[in-house]
């Protein structure tokens, strides 16, 4: 009984991508960390503030964090889609400019500086880009991971819904994937001289989601899920 209360009273939360909502039932559930997983060019950035826009559209406030692109050319890359991203506060954190020896750099001012976002502004969604960065700036696999889950659990606590962005193109699941709450893989693929794109569900705690792959495609307003077809069974 106290199960089937907890299920009911998960609230979820529209992608602002129809054909992926009805892949997760409804959307994802709200105030929770997920992970975006694709190799280059898969669409990852692009899905993330999709997911934002909702949120600045609504009125909301929402974040998108940034360890690697400039702020300015992810504005410039998402006005093609026909988005104003002014009302997104896009949050660089990125080690250069801020130390001297970058590869020694203390990363502990990512959680300080990223906390202190959070408690001044309640931000109802957050992309963070991405994880991969942030494993390739710490010395070791073991902090890369205590750093990847605490930003992870400040982001929860912080009742936000958030998507992480990790980049990788191999079969091998990221430690990541292991901590976030749900992951969702953008694969690509040439076909008979063609590219083409499939997003799978790999994980949705708390809640039931389609398991097959779907083609999607990435538009001039976005990206769009074809979730009535089946893509392949494998997508290698």
């Amino acid at each position: 009984m106290e199960q089937a209360k907890s299920n009911m009273s998960m609230r979820k939360v529209h992608t602002g991508i129809s054909g992926l909502d009805k892949m997760l039932q409804g959307g994802l559930i709200e105030g929770r960390p997920y992970l975006i997983i694709g190799g280059p060019g898969a669409g990852k950035s692009i899905l993330t503030m999709q997911f934002l826009m909702v949120s600045v559209n609504r009125g909301e406030n929402a974040l998108y964090v940034t360890l690697e692109e400039p702020y300015n050319e992810i504005r410039q890359n998402m006005a093609n889609f026909g988005w104003d991203t002014s009302k997104v506060r896009i949050l660089d954190l990125s080690p250069e400019g801020r130390v001297a020896d970058v590869e020694n750099a203390n990363l502990d001012y990512l959680t300080t500086e990223l906390e202190a976002e959070m408690s001044s502004v309640k931000h109802k969604r957050v992309a963070f880009d991405s994880t991969t960065t942030l494993r390739l700036l710490d010395d070791s696999t073991f902090k890369a991971r205590r750093r990847i889950l605490s930003i992870m659990k400040l982001l929860a606590n912080s009742n936000c819904t958030s998507l992480l962005i990790c980049e990788t193109d191999t079969k091998e699941q990221p430690m990541e994937s292991f901590l976030a709450r749900g992951v969702i893989k953008l694969y690509t693929a040439m076909v008979s001289g063609e590219k083409v794109r499939a997003i799978g569900i790999e994980k949705m705690r708390g809640t039931s989601f389609d398991e097959h792959l779907r083609p999607f495609s990435i538009t001039s307003t976005g990206i769009q899920v074809a979730a009535d077809e089946i893509a392949f069974e494998s997508f290698d």
